[in-house]
C-alpha cells in the first residue's frame, strides 16, 4: 500500500508519525484477529464433525445392545418352550 504524506509543518511530524505506528498496529492486530477467527472457525466446523460421528456410533451401539438382547431373551423364550413341550 502506498502512503502519500503531505505534512505543512516539520512539528506535526511526530503526531503523523504517532499515527501511522498506531494504525499499523492496529492492522497488524486485526490480521492476528482475523487468523485467530478462521482457526476457531475450523475447529469448530471439526468438533460438529466429531460430534455427529460420536451420535452416528452411540445409535449404532444402542441398536446393537437392544438386539443383543432382544436375541438372548427370544432365545430364553424358546429354551422355556422347548420345556412346556416336553413336559406335554
Amino acid at each position: 500500500m502506498t502512503v502519500i504524506i503531505r505534512c505543512p509543518t516539520i512539528k506535526k511530524l511526530p503526531l503523523l508519525l504517532s499515527f501511522l505506528l498506531f494504525y499499523l498496529q492496529v492492522s497488524s492486530d486485526k490480521e492476528v484477529l482475523r487468523h485467530e477467527t478462521e482457526e476457531q472457525k475450523e475447529r469448530v466446523l471439526q468438533l460438529e464433525k466429531s460430534e455427529r460421528a460420536l451420535e452416528l456410533d452411540n445409535e449404532r451401539l444402542a441398536f446393537k445392545v437392544e438386539y443383543e438382547s432382544f436375541c438372548k431373551n427370544t432365545q430364553k423364550i424358546i429354551i422355556i418352550l422347548k420345556g412346556l413341550n416336553n413336559d406335554l
